[in-house]
């Protein structure tokens, strides 16, 4: 069932600017949407509400078809349904790698040991797996951001939610982190992505464009 904006507009105040106005949007399970749209055009702001972390000023986010925008189950969807990669990677740098990609799950009330084995499993799949034990201080950036997807995949989420995952990555590193986010992901999953970057965005399924805080064209890769 589809995660869904409806007659969505924000302003970070009364006197503010629109940074989305009117969208109509929805991803369905497993799908793999990128959101482009140069710098000021509210992809940041989209991500945000599809996440359920800003609550629009107009309009409703819907999941399953039940509003959930402004519910008291908000706060337990975001822990439960949702997992995020962002730009700069979001890790403990005293910590492993394992440790780090275990994180989200204990956080949901894992066993540890549990917790590690699917970690584990994880960070093989996007490459990292010969890396577990190595203290995260000591990881190139593209390794790091591998353990932040390691991390994301291993909660099992519904929905993956990526900001700018490649913003500060080279272009091989950019290729690789890609192709582990969109491609490693488990059915079912699905992934949205906010990026500048064209390789990224044609390997996901659905290309979303904004302009001035808009969707104006939506189009295949």
């Amino acid at each position: 069932m589809p995660l869904t904006l409806h007659r969505v507009s924000h302003r970070y105040g009364a006197a503010m600017p629109w940074v989305v106005r009117g969208v109509d949007l929805e991803v369905g399970d497993g799908e793999s949407v990128a959101l482009m749209g140069p710098s000021g055009s509210g992809k940041t702001t989209l991500l945000s509400i599809l996440g359920l972390l800003t609550h629009p000023t107009e309009g409703e986010v819907l999941l399953d078809g039940e509003a959930v925008s402004k519910s008291r189950t908000a706060s337990e969807l975001r822990t439960t349904q949702f997992s995020w990669v962002f730009q700069t990677a979001n890790a403990l740098l005293r910590r492993t790698a394992l440790d780090n990609a275990s994180l989200q799950l204990l956080a949901r009330g894992a066993l540890p040991e549990a917790a590690r084995r699917t970690a584990i499993m994880e960070l093989d799949r996007v490459g990292v797996g010969h890396l577990a034990s190595r203290p995260a201080r000591l990881l190139s950036g593209g390794e790091l951001q591998r353990v932040c997807i390691a991390r994301a995949l291993a909660a099992a989420p519904r929905w993956i939610l990526a900001d700018e995952p490649t913003g500060q990555l080279d272009r091989a590193t950019t290729i690789e982190v890609g192709k582990a986010l969109i491609e490693q992901r488990p059915i079912g999953t699905a992934v949205i992505i906010a990026t500048h970057d064209p390789e990224v965005a044609s390997r996901c399924s659905r290309i979303i464009r904004l302009i001035d805080s808009a969707i104006v064209i939506e189009n295949s890769p």
